[in-house]
């Protein structure tokens, strides 16, 4: 291949003529998923300020990566196999929260609302899953298939047993 056309295709990968040693290869420039934010480097940790109801402000910086993180520990930590929020190990809320702690100074955050944010954004992550791989589909044909991204493959079996029975169907009714 000359060097003409392997620049052509470096372009078409990279979507532009930039230099493709600087930065990933992006196709059709659409950046995957994200795994959010890290801790700073320096060990501060970052200020989340809070309303009259100990609920972090709307449209703070801090309040959106406190809100990312929460999501991706809650992923990472609570798995989709559990039927209700109850049956989760009490460690795996303890872990989110340690994380939490260690990123962000929260003091004043309501310890009921962060309990209620993770609830929500468990179940909301179930829900997404049943709704976009599992509804309306044959369950062996999506079992025997790949686990969506960031999911382990057993929870994701156990996941679509748990969605074909007969006490989950009529809890969708």
């Amino acid at each position: 291949m000359d060097t003409k056309s392997t620049y052509e295709n470096n372009m078409m990968v990279t979507g532009g003529g930039r230099d493709s040693s600087l930065s990933p290869p992006t196709v059709g420039g659409k950046r995957g998923r994200s795994r959010g934010p890290t801790m700073l480097l320096n060990g501060e940790k970052k200020i989340v300020s809070v309303n009259y109801l100990s609920h972090p402000n709307k449209g703070d910086q801090n309040h959106h990566d406190l809100v990312t993180t929460l999501g991706v520990q809650t992923h990472t930590h609570i798995s989709i196999i559990y039927a209700d929020i109850k049956a989760v190990p009490r460690d795996n809320i303890k872990n989110i929260m340690k994380y939490l702690e260690g990123s962000f100074d929260m003091a004043n955050v309501s310890r009921e609302y962060l309990r209620d944010r993770i609830v929500a954004v468990w179940r909301n992550f179930k829900s997404d899953l049943y709704t976009k791989y599992v509804e309306g589909k044959n369950p062996m044909v999506v079992k025997a298939g790949v686990a969506p991204e960031f999911v382990n493959i057993d929870d994701w079996r156990t996941f679509i047993d748990y969605c074909n029975f007969a006490a989950f169907q009529v809890c969708l009714k």
